[in-house]
């Protein structure tokens, strides 16, 4: 047997301390109608107020929609960095009893040539003209939602991790309807209130505003437009008024389902006794329930009994050619919504927890999860969520994972999670470990980031104690993307609710990729990405190392 790595003091200290043409034109010409802009205890724009909800058809026909305080005050982050955008954008809000109201209006002096070929719910939408919004209702600065939509009404939603990264599976209630013109394209937006997350009595929410035209590779935003920043840069996000009052988050919202199935009787002919009842008739129903309800405005609970997952996406079919088991990512609603906070490891290698573990068997087919609980949001200064579940069936077992973060810095965190799996009459698997998120803004007004993890995990029948170590370095800017990374994963790491690709491996890596050279703006330069994959892992007794080199 090799011995064991000898991990430096210093790495696992820190890694243990460690989301009507005639009306657009009235619009357009009215401009002094307008509310100014309002600038109070640092708030930009105020919500203009109605008591009446409006009726999308992206034509702005109602008259609340002229007297809304207009934002156009959005600058480029691509190509040329803090230049006005070569297209008027135009985003007024409303503030309905129902939910919020905003209006784009996007002119384009070359409207026959505004990219929308997407139609699809939840496509990327990067090669059409588009208009994203990011909400962030507590103000925090540390959660938002995202919203997208093109030219041709496509939607796409999105929850905040960080500034790089999303929750991408989440999918919030909102509608848009858009109108062409020959001025540009409009779109009105309606999100109810129950969807975003506010405090109750709070009269700001943090938000900000982007639009995209491909066929300048042009980007402008309302605030972050500085290239190491963009939209997820909640640092820098705009402050909008006057929405106190709001409505409180309904007391319970309960979603029942009742499913039927008949089947014919299964008959085959014989020539010389006639046709023969193989099986006879059957008829299968099916009910449950799904529970939404907010323990306070900003934590919510979710209950679903005898779960109905028919409506979830089916896997794409993939066949596996290498010795690593295939990743699939989570479809089933009850699991996606929320699931950001349940982050933990390197996403798709080494995952604490992987939620696709619950609902199969020790085989791999499918066991019926009778009941489920989940609980996630903020208190105060600390995300926390907490999943628990039940299978049934001929291995009936519990499931659990608890999740704590704690805010640190203005972007970063330091945290905590542990995860448990037992079989009844049986003792459990654990895992657990802690984490950490710090980023910084170094000179020059640069991103510098570093992020780390200490993990273990033990299985059910008091076998070895495997454990993770992660430190990563990451300097995500637009200059330059520079990644250089260190893991170590036992061999017997194995948690019994995770993903881990690969165990009894070091691995240190790193790439660096030139996003000013890569930039269709500047073609004088070309693209350089280096990338070094060194590895050693236990391979039969022996330690094996191997080592990739890419340019591109």
């Amino acid at each position: 047997m090799p011995s064991p790595l000898r991990i430096p003091a210093t790495v696992r200290a820190c890694c243990a301390h460690a989301a009507a043409v005639g009306s657009l034109l009235l619009l357009s010409a009215l401009p002094a109608l307008a509310q100014p802009a309002v600038h109070v205890n640092n708030v930009e724009h105020r919500v203009y107020r109605t008591s009446r909800n409006i009726s999308l058809d992206g034509r702005f026909t109602e008259p609340e929609w002229a007297q809304a305080d207009s934002i156009t005050d959005f600058r480029q982050r691509d190509p040329v960095e803090g230049a006005p955008g070569t297209e008027r954008t135009v985003v007024r809000l409303l503030a309905t009893p129902t939910g919020l109201a905003i209006g784009w209006s996007c002119y384009d002096k070359d409207a026959a040539h505004i990219v929308r070929s997407q139609v699809r719910r939840d496509a990327e939408l990067r090669s059409d003209d588009y208009v994203s919004m990011g909400i962030d209702g507590l103000h925090d600065k540390r959660s938002a939602f995202y919203f997208r939509a093109n030219a041709n009404g496509a939607m796409w939603d999105g929850e905040h991790v960080d500034i790089e990264t999303g929750n991408e599976s989440w999918d919030g209630v909102w509608d848009v309807r858009t109108s062409v013109t020959s001025e540009g394209y409009f779109l009105e937006i309606f999100i109810p209130w129950a969807t975003l997350r506010y405090a109750e009595g709070d009269s700001v929410m943090g938000m900000n505003f982007r639009r995209f035209m491909p066929r300048k590779n042009e980007e402008v935003l309302w605030h972050a437009w500085r290239r190491p920043e963009g939209l997820r840069f909640l640092e820098k996000e705009g402050l909008i008024g006057n929405l106190d009052g709001l409505p409180r988050r309904p007391r319970i919202e309960a979603r029942p389902y009742l499913s039927t199935e008949s089947r014919l009787a299964e008959r085959r002919y014989f020539a010389a006794r006639g046709d023969t009842v193989l099986a006879r008739p059957s008829n299968d129903a099916n009910i449950g329930l799904d529970i939404k309800a907010p323990i306070t405005n900003t934590i919510t609970a979710d209950i679903t009994i005898n779960p109905d997952f028919a409506q979830a996406e089916v896997d794409r079919q993939i066949v596996n050619l290498t010795r690593f088991p295939l990743f699939f990512p989570e479809q089933r609603p009850f699991f996606t919504e929320g699931s950001a906070i349940f982050d933990f490891g390197r996403p798709r290698d080494s995952q604490m927890f992987y939620s696709r573990r619950i609902g199969l068997g020790a085989n791999g087919t499918p066991v019926t999860i009778p009941f489920g609980l989940r609980m996630q949001g903020r208190a105060g200064s600390r995300q926390v969520g907490f999943l628990a579940a039940h299978t049934s069936g001929d291995e009936s077992t519990t499931n659990a994972v608890l999740r704590v973060k704690q805010d640190v810095l203005g972007r970063g965190y330091v945290g905590a999670m542990g995860t448990f799996a037992g079989e009844t009459g049986r003792p459990g698997s654990a895992a657990g470990g802690v984490d950490f998120f710090l980023p910084y803004v170094v000179q020059g007004g640069q991103n510098l980031v570093f992020l780390g993890n200490a993990a273990f995990s033990r299985d059910s029948v008091g076998g070895e104690t495997g454990g993770h170590y992660r430190v990563m370095v990451d300097y995500p800017n637009d200059n330059a993307d520079i990644t250089l990374r260190f893991d170590h994963i036992d061999e017997a790491y194995d948690p019994a609710l995770g993903f881990v690709q690969q165990r009894g491996i070091n691995r240190i890596a790193g790439s660096t990729q030139d996003h000013a050279a890569a930039t269709q703006a500047q073609p004088s330069h070309s693209a350089l990405r280096v990338q070094l994959w060194p590895t050693t892992r236990s391979s039969g007794g022996a330690r094996v190392a191997s080592t990739m080199l890419r340019f591109r």
